[in-house]
């Protein structure tokens, strides 16, 4: 995948799907997105926004193999896994600004500290603190 160009999106489940699902056992292929180098797999159709958050998650991973040690880490390492989310987040609050009311982005805010912390990503920080990272994280 170049920089440039946009990720194609299937609407299959992505590789090593067995394994998100025992390291994540709340994963749903109906209400996630996931990104795994070069792709983006999805049952649902993907807004601007997460497509800047998927396509943050493929940057971070930079090639197949650099996906493969980027999901060990990411299943593993609750504190790796929550840095990755943090810099996606933001990523997608930064394109929803441009798109959207204040209203809409206050609410994404609100949302994504609401996933941040809970058993989709197996509940690897408060919301607390979520909404702090992320509210730092995104008026830098």
């Amino acid at each position: 995948m170049h920089n440039d160009s946009k990720p194609r999106v299937y609407n299959s489940p992505p590789p090593f799907w067995f394994l998100i699902r025992r390291a994540f056992p709340s994963a749903s292929l109906e209400h996630q997105i996931f990104a795994f180098y070069p792709a983006i797999y999805s049952s649902v159709p993907v807004s601007a926004d997460l497509m800047e958050h998927e396509g943050t998650h493929l940057k971070q991973q930079g090639s197949k193999l650099g996906a493969l040690v980027w999901w060990f880490r990411y299943w593993y390492s609750p504190g790796f896994r929550y840095r990755m989310e943090v810099e996606a987040c933001t990523a997608q609050y930064h394109k929803a600004q441009t798109m959207a009311s204040r209203e809409h982005v206050k609410a994404l805010l609100e949302k994504m500290a609401d996933n941040l912390s809970s058993s989709v990503y197996n509940n690897c920080v408060t919301r607390e603190q979520a909404y702090r990272d992320l509210a730092n994280a995104t008026y830098d």
